[in-house]
């Protein structure tokens, strides 16, 4: 399609096509025009995923959060600086518990914590190198567990996850799938088997 977009150009410049024709010039602009505006299209596309030897690798989104992460190293905190934050994010969200409750938000430790947004979003990806989201969730899970040790994996899997802070049931099965493996249904009766056999 480009070449024939440049020989209708050429014909054109060189008053090749009897009479000069000034529709045929219109009709090689848009031809040029249609070329450019489709390879952008196909660029676009093969920038939304990176390809490897392997097939995909990783998808856009995740690709965004490791060049924000990269972006973030490039500017890091001051030590003293990254210390305050640390010491006030972790009052609000460990001491205060306010990952349990299903209110946590970057706005909500923004607030408590005096803490600008975007430095907060900063410090999660320079210090713990995840999301902010990332982190609330591995913290609801983690707690989830140590409640099951402490009921004997008596306990309703619903009532679980709101009293870790999350929304749904299906928010929670899903943050628990993701970092324990298994859903959390799976996981109490995995742990009640290896008690018996134990016993």
């Amino acid at each position: 399609m480009i070449f024939i977009g440049i020989v209708s150009i050429g014909l054109i410049l060189y008053n090749a096509i009897p009479n000069n024709d000034g529709n045929i010039l219109y009709l090689g602009i848009l031809g040029i025009s249609l070329i450019l505006f489709f390879y952008y299209i196909e660029r676009l596309k093969y920038d939304k995923v990176l390809i490897s030897q392997g097939g995909v690798v990783l998808k856009q989104e995740i690709v965004e959060q490791e060049a924000e992460v990269v972006k973030y190293e490039k500017s890091k905190f001051a030590e003293e600086f990254a210390n305050e934050y640390k010491a006030k994010i972790e009052k609000v969200i460990l001491e205060d518990k306010l990952y349990l409750k299903a209110t946590c938000s970057l706005e909500a430790v923004e607030k408590l914590a005096k803490i600008q947004k975007h430095h907060l979003s900063q410090f999660f990806s320079t210090e713990y190198g995840k999301h902010f989201n990332a982190y609330i969730n591995e913290l609801r899970v983690e707690y989830a567990k140590k409640l099951l040790i402490e009921r004997n994996y008596d306990v309703s899997v619903s009532e679980l996850g709101e009293e870790c802070g999350f929304n749904s049931r299906t928010s929670f099965f899903r943050a628990f799938k993701k970092y324990v493996g298994v859903s959390p249904s799976e996981y109490i009766l995995n742990q009640q088997s290896q008690d018996d056999k134990q016993q």
